[in-house]
């Protein structure tokens, strides 16, 4: 079985393909023009989807890591016998890894892809 990350940007270049093809698709429906796919921006975005996705899981899985959405309630002394400790979602945790991915992540995916596009 593929691991994970080769599942996520296999879904992610499928994606970037779908997109581009409907993008086309509008962008011809609008223009009152008949549809003719164009391979290369199809293939180009893949290319791109498939360089960038790792590098993003991998970025979003150290922001999980160090700021982890569910943390562990405090268990009584029952529970903790019974079954595992409850969990809850960190508000605090949620809006770190928010305001680092839209600021840094966003600074970073933006440079790749205007260094892979030009």
């Amino acid at each position: 079985m593929p691991s994970a990350m080769v599942s996520q940007t296999v879904q992610g270049a499928v994606l970037s393909v779908t997109s581009n093809i409907l993008a086309q698709a509008i962008t011809s429906y609008k223009d009152d023009a008949p549809f003719t796919l164009s391979l290369a921006p199809i293939v180009k975005f893949a290319i791109f989807s498939i360089i960038s996705n790792p590098p993003n899981i991998l970025w979003q899985t150290f922001l999980e890591d160090m700021f982890p959405s569910s943390v562990p309630t405090t268990p009584s002394e029952k529970t903790l016998k019974d079954k595992p400790a409850p969990t809850h979602t960190s508000k605090r945790n949620v809006l770190i890894k928010f305001l680092l991915d839209q600021t840094i992540g966003a600074v970073v995916n933006n440079l790749m892809f205007l260094v892979y596009i030009a």
